[in-house]
């Protein structure tokens, strides 16, 4: 979809906001990731500890995996690490999204497997209206 030609040199972050809302098919949750708590990797559940809070709920997002996962090492096991590339649409007031922040997939849009899924945020950084977050399934 081409760009219209910018029509008022201060609203460039709306359009370019309005030109990407279409591809943005995935909502999610950006959480701090508590403390104390156990989170079982079967059901995706945190037992004990404190709660981790929603800093910012349901927004509009999207992913790409980048790539077929690394296997790693747990000691005497081996599992797989699958890494995502996050697009979140910000909002002004919005907190900034930054490293050892959680983001809980509310629905994976084009990706429906990740629905559900925890992933801890790995790296981050901002660019007009989006946020771009680096970040793997816990």
């Amino acid at each position: 979809m081409p760009f219209s030609p910018v029509t008022n040199a201060d609203s460039w972050v709306d359009e370019l906001a309005e030109a990407i809302a279409p591809e943005l098919d995935a909502r999610v949750t950006i959480m701090t990731p508590g403390a104390g708590g156990v989170r079982d990797p079967e059901t995706d559940e945190i037992t004990g500890g404190e709660e981790p809070a929603a800093l910012i709920s349901d927004r509009a997002a999207t992913s790409r995996n980048k790539g077929p996962g690394n296997e790693i090492s747990g000691g005497d096991h081996w599992r797989t690490v699958s890494i995502y590339r996050w697009t979140i649409l910000r909002q002004v007031g919005d907190p900034a999204i930054t490293d050892g922040l959680l983001l809980k997939v509310v629905d994976g849009g084009y990706n429906a497997a990740i629905t559900g899924k925890t992933m801890r945020i790995l790296e981050t950084w901002a660019t007009g209206p989006v946020t771009i977050a680096i970040a793997k399934v816990e």
